[in-house]
């Protein structure tokens, strides 16, 4: 836009720009105040206190300062303005000078009224309507919010409110659940101790029958699985949980977890007594037990009754390496080695007896060899009641720290 803007004093002040738009009325051009001044000498002429002729009237001379504005196309960027002003000075015109005027000089002749060359303005809007209608339609709406903001943030609202209510239940509900799967080990891990008082009763009975003993073996196993079972469970992470959601729940199941895992590795090992109870139970009877053995023989019996002992002796020792190491019954483990020892010396000299025949001595190591076999027995039969006395006890015990710990799952 290209813009001459008068000069003065008072036309400093941005006032040009407000009668260039409109928004002020226009400053008295030079026509104007021709014809002003034409007016009031005529009205001096006429009137009644007129001293002079109108030929005689000394008529001021006016300067007309031209206003020349340019209004060109702006192009929307505050930074851009394209505008050039032309500073025209003239000389300025004593505002006095009408006072002054000689008042017998003849009146001026008429000067052309002077040309206001202001090219087309594009006026302003008039109103807010009219510049609404020059904006975008998306800034057209004068409210200061938008339905779409205003919708995102109620569902904000609402999911946040669904979040806080469900999130909690939710913590509390997967708590519930692992709480579930500790009860049911647990409860699986009570259920199988019935089981194990038979299969102790069995193991521990000196005259129970192959049958007896080959029912503990199942029983022992489900203990055992159950057992295990319940450690399992106990291994599992406990459910994680997002930031700022109340966890207490979920801390309350660590001090379960750890219970859980306590009492499922304490069934286990439970199971496993059991199980060494009835390896001594089965194994020790058949050691030192080569069949009847006669005191005198021949040579083709005897050739037998070798083979028979070597088969023994051989029988022995796979025995004595499949005993664990139980402590009730540590004795009985010495005693079956010492016995195992004598009797591998044993045979020899019993095999000599009776090759030189020999009644006398061969008759004493077959009663010595009954004798180690009794025993060993008998230290088994008390290790057996020791056992019996020590498991039913702890069978007993383990009961009822599995009863405690599902009260204490079932407390929410």
């Amino acid at each position: 836009m290209t813009t001459s803007i008068p000069d003065g004093e008072d036309r400093d002040n941005g006032s040009w720009f407000l009668e260039a738009v409109g928004a002020a009325p226009p400053s008295p051009s030079g026509a104007d105040a021709i014809a002003d001044l034409t007016r009031e000498n005529d009205m001096i002429a006429d009137g009644p206190a007129a001293s002079a002729p109108s030929d005689e009237r000394r008529v001021a001379t006016t300067t007309i300062r031209t206003t020349s504005i340019t209004v060109s196309s702006f192009d929307g960027d505050p930074g851009t303005l394209n505008a050039t002003y032309d500073r025209r000075r003239l000389p300025p015109q004593p505002a006095a000078a009408a006072a002054t005027m000689a008042p017998n000089l003849p009146p001026p002749p008429p000067m052309p009224e002077a040309k206001q060359v202001i090219e087309p303005v594009n006026e302003p809007p008039s109103d807010a309507a009219a510049f609404d209608e020059e904006l975008p339609r998306q800034l057209r709406s004068r409210r200061s919010y938008r339905w779409p903001i205003v919708v995102v943030l109620i569902l904000l609202i609402v999911a946040v409110g669904i979040a806080a209510i469900w999130l909690p239940r939710a913590t509390e509900s997967e708590a519930i659940a692992v709480r579930q799967r500790y009860y049911d080990a647990t409860v699986a891990v009570r259920n199988q101790l019935p089981g194990a008082q038979s299969a102790l009763d069995a193991i521990t009975t000196i005259d129970s029958t192959p049958e007896s003993l080959s029912t503990a073996i199942p029983m022992i196993a489900e203990l055992d699985s159950a057992a295990f079972t319940m450690q399992e469970v106990a291994s599992e992470p406990l459910p994680s949980i997002l930031p700022l959601v109340p966890k207490g729940p979920i801390d309350a199941l660590e001090p379960l977890k750890q219970e859980t895992a306590i009492l499922g590795t304490e069934g286990s090992e439970l199971a496993g007594r059991l199980g060494n109870g009835y390896v001594y139970r089965v194994r020790i009877p058949t050691m030192l037990s080569p069949g009847n053995l006669p005191t005198t023989a021949s040579s083709e019996t005897i050739n037998t009754i070798s083979v028979t002992l070597a088969a023994s002796l051989a029988d022995d020792a796979a025995a004595l390496a499949e005993l664990p190491d139980e402590p009730t019954f540590g004795d009985v483990k010495a005693a079956a080695q010492a016995s195992h020892a004598r009797y591998t010396d044993w045979q020899t000299e019993y095999l000599s007896a009776l090759s030189e025949g020999n009644t006398t001595v061969a008759l004493a190591l077959v009663t010595e060899l009954d004798a180690l076999r009794a025993s060993l027995m008998t230290e088994e039969a008390t290790a057996l009641g020791a056992f019996r006395t020590e498991i039913d006890g702890r069978i007993v015990n383990y009961a009822g720290e599995l009863e405690t710990h599902m009260d204490d799952l079932t407390q929410i």
